[in-house]
């Protein structure tokens, strides 16, 4: 694409790139035999740390039966291991294993490299730019609808 991108080339340069990352989160999905809300689920596990079951279920927008279920699939693939607080053994955090942490490594890896190499092409002030436009749009997108 020429330096002269007009806003209508960017926008359709941002939603090709939405719809690519929504296809290659069902492919990721698949290659580690899960399915979309368990994938939302280790992914946030992962970069936020341990949660309850409830705790990662209201995150994720599901009710407390459903967060249920998620844990249960999550733990029976061997993604999750569920652990008693050491000071209020009511308490259960869900942690990922090692075995998960281990798949996300090898699946995301070759994705997240070439992106990791992209951002580091670019000077500080077009980093500048992409960051504050990218924090713009997502706080667009995370706006209630009217």
């Amino acid at each position: 694409m020429s330096t002269s991108a007009t806003s209508g080339d960017v926008i359709w340069l941002l939603k090709a790139y939405v719809t690519g990352a929504h296809d290659e989160t069902a492919r990721i999905a698949r290659e580690l035999g899960v399915g979309s809300t368990d994938l939302r689920a280790l992914d946030h596990l992962l970069e936020h740390g341990p949660a309850g079951p409830n705790e990662l279920g209201r995150r994720l927008g599901l009710t407390s039966p459903a967060a249920t279920a998620l844990a249960d699939r999550l733990e029976r693939a061997g993604h999750v291991e569920r652990v008693r607080d050491a000071d209020d053994r009511r308490r259960i955090a869900l942690i990922p294993t090692q075995h998960a942490v281990a798949e996300a490594r090898r699946v995301l890896g070759p994705r997240i490299g070439p992106l990791l190499e992209l951002v580091d092409e670019l000077p500080p002030e077009e980093l500048r730019v992409v960051a504050a436009f990218l924090a713009r749009a997502l706080e667009i997108q995370q706006r209630p609808s009217a």
